[in-house]
């Protein structure tokens, strides 16, 4: 018997969740990353519905649209597609979702209009850095996620609570509650903070010599520091996609291990670029066209050096052989 949601803890897997939860009554919900699946950090049972994450090797519906989790399967001589739940290459995961139950479930309209602009988040699909920055309601309630929660627990309880007003209202509505308006303003106040932070962090690889993508640095900073990497666009709107690099954190301490993130910006539009493919050629994790991530460990302060600048270097070889 389904029972519960193990969803990624982002807008997307959020949203999905909502569906889920809608569909088949569940209010128990779990949020974690890739990693934390793909290393078997998570306990899945057969009783879970899991949502824009690997497969887990149990499930009993498992939704996704990355493509590097698809082929992982093909190379384990898993048919994904054979799963129960759904596979597809979609802009989101929701629209996965959305798309198996529609023809057996009578949703709201405005579960449709929801789907569209989680689609256009993390897709990234925006014409303009005008209409990416726009105080839209989608956009206020995705940056009310990245508010600096004083801890898990608050946080966990805001996103169950987005999960229930997402599967009963329009993004209209959620947007004007006051926690949600809270959180956005509490973002915006950090989100400044970032742009400096961004700004004295980035640079360009020698070999990038037309600048088509920046990088960020934060491995010399003795703290955990959050950024929102897109927000480099700010600084350079002439750059096709942005770089991430940062330590991995245990418990609140500093490690030698990396987390590599990247994404594509506005500029880039319809361009032939894929960082998820970057990831996936680097053998360090996963993403889509849009967007992606992985993890270096190393085993020094010397060997991350040494290991941060080759995925450098790859990084900008790989990006300069794919296709303008």
């Amino acid at each position: 018997m389904l029972s519960r949601i193990v969803t990624h803890n982002d807008l997307d897997g959020i949203f999905s969740a909502s569906l889920c939860s809608a569909i088949h009554g569940i209010d128990e919900v779990e949020f974690t990353g890739p990693n934390a699946v793909a290393n078997r950090a998570v306990s899945i049972t057969a009783d879970d519905i899991v949502c824009d994450l690997p497969y887990p090797g149990e499930c009993g519906l498992w939704f996704d649209h990355h493509a590097g989790n698809a082929e992982e399967l093909r190379r384990l001589g898993v048919d994904p597609l054979s799963q129960p739940g759904r596979f597809a290459q979609e802009k989101s995961c929701a629209r996965v979702i959305y798309s198996y139950y529609q023809n057996d479930y009578d949703f709201p309209v405005f579960y449709g209009e929801s789907v569209r602009e989680v689609d256009k988040i993390d897709s990234f699909d925006f014409a303009s850095v005008a209409e990416w920055r726009a105080e839209t309601p989608v956009r206020i309630i995705n940056d009310s996620l990245k508010c600096a929660f004083r801890d898990r627990e608050a946080e966990g309880a805001y996103y169950r609570s987005l999960i229930g007003r997402l599967a009963e209202q329009s993004m209209a509505e959620v947007a004007q509650a006051n926690d949600v308006r809270d959180y956005f303003q509490a973002y915006l106040k950090d989100e400044e903070k970032m742009v400096e932070l961004i700004r004295a962090s980035s640079s360009f690889h020698p070999a990038d010599r037309d600048r088509e993508f920046a990088i960020i640095d934060l491995t010399h900073y003795p703290k955990q520091t959050m950024v929102v990497r897109n927000l480099a666009q700010i600084i350079y709107p002439e750059i096709y996609g942005v770089f991430l690099v940062q330590n991995l954190y245990d418990r609140g301490v500093k490690t030698t291990n990396l987390k590599v993130s990247g994404s594509l910006t506005i500029r880039n539009g319809k361009g032939k670029k894929d960082i998820g493919e970057i990831m996936r050629i680097l053998n360090i994790g996963d993403g889509h066209p849009g967007a992606g991530s992985g993890q270096i460990f190393c085993d020094s302060k010397a060997d991350m050096e040494r290991k941060k600048q080759d995925a450098l270097d790859k990084i900008c070889q790989i990006w300069h052989s794919q296709a303008a």
